[in-house]
């Protein structure tokens, strides 16, 4: 795995990690066959702020 960090412009901190995969997480084109370890997926995070419209209620009904 590979990671990189820097700071956006008005964004705050940025970050992204760049990960060897044994399989693709999403399905590819009928016949597309991949060698073990060929997919590459890159995550980026970047940081916010908390609001109320981000709050998650849980239940038990």
């Amino acid at each position: 795995m590979v990671g990189a960090a820097g700071q956006g412009a008005e964004q705050g901190v940025l970050a992204a990690d760049l990960v060897a995969a044994p399989a693709s997480p999403v399905p590819l084109a009928e016949g597309v066959e991949v060698a073990p370890g060929a997919v590459v997926g890159l995550g980026w995070f970047c940081a916010t702020d908390i609001t109320p419209e981000d709050r998650v209620e849980f239940s038990d009904t």
